[in-house]
């Protein structure tokens, strides 16, 4: 939530406020909030060493 004077500027009315509420529970949890953080870890470790993945079939190993 949004506290002092821009609050009604920037959010309109009550129900907006609630949506956002309703919108940002989730993160609330802890495990959501570990789970979301090994999505977005993977995901950048496997931009840099896309040799990590799982499957890959580019593999220099056996291809001689």
């Amino acid at each position: 939530m949004i506290p002092g004077p821009l609050a009604p500027l920037l959010l309109g009315s009550a129900a907006r406020e609630q949506t956002m509420s309703a919108l940002l529970d989730p993160f609330d949890e802890q495990a959501c909030n570990a789970h979301l953080f090994m999505l977005l870890f993977d995901s950048a470790l496997l931009s840099l060493f896309p040799e990590m993945a799982v499957g890959a079939t580019d593999s220099a190993v056996g291809n001689q």
